[in-house]
This record gives C-alpha cells, sequence and structure tokens, in this order.
C-alpha cells in the first residue's frame, strides 16, 4: 500500500477498512455505514447506487459516463 502516508494503517486500524483490491460492491453499498457513492458513473454502478439510495458522487472519466452524469443530475 504505497499509495497510503507511513503509518496510516497503524492510526486508523479498527475504525474502517482500507483495501486495494477488487470488493463485492453490492455488499459495500448495502452496508448501513454507507454514506454516499463515488462513482466513474457507468451504467451499472449508477444502478447499484440507486438500488441501495445514496447519494451519488460523480466522477465521469470517458465514453457514456459524461451524458450518463448528465441524466442522472437532473433527478435530485
Amino acid at each position: 500500500m504505497d499509495v497510503l502516508p507511513p503509518g496510516f494503517q497503524e492510526r486508523t486500524h479498527g475504525h474502517g477498512l482500507v483495501t486495494m483490491g477488487w470488493v463485492p460492491q453490492n455488499t459495500v453499498l448495502a452496508h448501513g455505514a454507507v454514506g454516499a457513492f463515488l462513482t466513474h458513473c457507468g451504467r451499472s454502478s449508477l444502478i447499484e447506487g440507486l438500488l441501495y439510495g445514496h447519494p451519488l458522487i460523480m466522477l465521469p472519466i470517458s465514453g457514456d459516463q459524461g451524458p450518463n452524469a448528465r441524466l442522472m443530475e437532473g433527478r435530485k
């Protein structure tokens, strides 16, 4: 985990979870501690975010993600 500052894991142990690998997105989104969902605005991610009722923090990068984000913006 070279991207984390020195001592980060020791200081935050027991206060959440940091992972650099794959995680089951639906399981994470279903957890009560999730307050918002940072998404690249792919169609599947948007559907999953809406399914669990979380506010979406949209960060479109390419392809259909920009139009998807604009479509979702009007659905506040």
